[in-house]
């Protein structure tokens, strides 16, 4: 899956150098396959997070911290549920209140990464019912 995805922005991007009068259709099925390409990278990372679990319960694995952007990791968890916000006419936005945010921090992404997701999931949900509840 991941390499389609990034196949299809490849062919895009060259199609829409060569084809001006597409460029906006073209520009909005990249982006589309730029958000395949970040869920597709998501699933990979549970599945080798279950995987690494998996050692982990056996004792042959420790997991440590990493340098980090939380801003980064937030960013790209927004931007899986754009569209399906969109399609319900909600939107997204994410302020950054701290500069702290901004620096680099000893932290697991994807642990921060799942929160966000379940969050965010929970949120467009949550605004989506009401607008159809009116």
């Amino acid at each position: 899956m991941l390499q389609c995805a990034d196949e299809l922005v490849v062919t895009l991007s060259e199609l829409t150098e060569k084809h001006d009068s597409l460029k906006v259709d073209l520009l909005a099925c990249i982006e589309a396959a730029q958000t395949v390409e970040l869920c597709a990278g998501h699933q990979k990372t549970i599945i080798e997070d279950i995987l690494t679990v998996s050692k982990l319960d056996s004792a042959r694995l420790t997991i440590t911290p990493v340098q980090t952007r939380p801003l980064l990791v937030m960013q790209n968890t927004m931007k899986m549920f754009e569209k399906e916000a969109g399609r319900n006419y909600a939107t997204m936005s994410l302020k950054v209140y701290f500069s702290t945010s901004l620096k680099k921090k000893p932290i697991p992404p994807f642990p921060l990464s799942i929160a966000l997701l379940h969050l965010t999931y929970l949120e467009v949900n949550t605004v989506c019912s009401a607008r159809t509840s009116r």
